[in-house]
């Protein structure tokens, strides 16, 4: 897929279609208060500007554009202690919320081939959807 087809295929996320998706019933329920509370924490408009924009890049260089969107740097310290080898878990704590799951992403893409669990709703962020692997909120993996 082209670059400029991607970008035609872009759809915005908007937070009741992606709550309606999850659970109707409850979608319906919730007050547009509470959405317009939603949309302004998760920066919807901005991130469907920045979906539109960088939304044709996939995986590890979709994460290097948020990163340099956002004005993010890293150091990476101890990568002596990575076996060369082998299968391995990294976990994060999340102690700068989602950024430290980019910098990951960004950081071990280009040297491991990666999955990285998430909630199945991050599943909208169809940029990172070759590296996501949807669990649920009972900690269930949901094959697609």
């Amino acid at each position: 897929m082209s670059k400029d087809t991607a970008l035609n295929e872009f759809k915005p996320i908007y937070i009741e279609k992606v709550f309606a998706q999850k659970n109707p019933k409850l979608a319906k329920k919730i007050p547009s208060f509470v959405y317009n509370y939603l949309k302004r924490v998760i920066h919807q408009d901005e991130l469907n500007y920045f979906f539109g924009k960088y939304g044709a890049t996939k995986g590890v260089e979709f994460t290097k554009h948020v990163l340099e969107y956002l004005n993010i740097t890293y150091e990476i310290k101890g990568l002596e202690n990575i076996p060369k080898d082998g299968r391995f878990i990294f976990a994060s704590n999340h102690p700068l919320g989602g950024a430290d799951g980019i910098m990951l992403i960004s950081y071990l893409g280009q040297k491991y081939d990666i999955l990285f669990p998430v909630n199945d709703i991050l599943l909208n962020v169809k940029s990172l959807d070759n590296i996501f692997l949807p669990i649920n909120k009972h900690g269930k993996r949901k094959f697609i």
